[in-house]
C-alpha cells in the first residue's frame, strides 16, 4: 500500500510541474481570433500584456485582485467598419464573473452573448469562461449581437471539468452571495 501511495505521490508531481510548465506558455498566446465572421483583426494593433494596467490604468488594482493573468487589445476591420476590442483572461472564470460585475452599468441591458453580457448602445460587455471581453461597435447594426457571439465561440475554452466546476461556483456565488456591483 505504501508503494501505491508513493507512487502516486511522484506521479502527481510530475503532472503538476507538467501543468506548470504548459500553463506558462499560455500566458503570452492571443485569447482573441486572427478573426471571426468576416471582421478580420487590423495589421500592428493587436497589444498583449500582463499588466492590469494595459487593460484599465484607473482600476489596475481590481482586475488584479479578480486574478488577472493576461490582457488583450485589438481592433478589427469589416467592410470600412472598426470594432475596439478589449479582453482580459483571469485565472478562473469567477475572476471573469467579477470583473463583468464590477464593469457593467445600470443603464446596460442583458444579453445573449458568452456566459452573461450587457450593452449600452455601441458598447458590449461580456465573458464566457475565464475570459471578459469589452467590445466598442463604431455603429450598431441588427447583426452586431450575432458576430459578437461567434467571437464569444471563438474564445479559448476552458478545460471541461474545470468549466463545469467554473460555472457551478460562478452560479452559486452570483445566486447566493454576490449582488451585483455597479459604478
Amino acid at each position: 500500500m505504501r508503494r501505491f501511495a508513493a507512487i502516486f505521490a511522484v506521479v502527481c508531481l510530475a503532472l503538476s510541474f507538467a501543468w506548470a510548465k504548459d500553463n506558462d506558455k499560455v500566458k503570452n498566446v492571443a485569447v482573441l481570433p486572427e478573426g471571426f465572421n468576416g471582421w478580420q483583426k487590423a495589421a500592428d494593433t493587436t497589444k498583449i500584456s500582463i499588466d492590469p494596467a494595459t487593460m484599465d490604468p484607473a482600476d489596475a488594482p481590481v482586475l488584479k485582485e479578480y486574478g488577472l493573468t493576461q490582457a488583450e487589445t485589438a481592433t478589427y476591420v469589416r467592410d470600412g467598419r472598426k470594432m475596439q476590442i478589449k479582453s482580459a483572461r483571469f485565472a478562473d472564470a469567477g475572476g471573469a464573473y467579477g470583473a463583468f460585475t464590477f464593469y457593467r452599468q445600470p443603464q446596460m441591458h442583458p444579453e445573449k452573448i458568452g456566459d452573461s453580457a450587457a450593452s449600452n448602445n455601441a458598447r458590449v460587455l461580456f465573458y464566457r469562461g475565464n475570459v471578459l471581453v469589452d467590445a466598442t461597435l463604431d455603429r450598431v447594426t441588427a447583426m452586431s449581437a450575432a458576430d459578437l457571439r461567434a467571437l464569444a465561440d471563438a474564445l479559448p475554452r476552458v478545460m471541461w471539468i474545470f468549466r463545469r466546476a467554473q460555472r457551478w461556483r460562478t452560479q452559486n456565488i452570483a445566486a447566493r452571495w454576490v449582488k451585483p456591483i455597479s459604478r
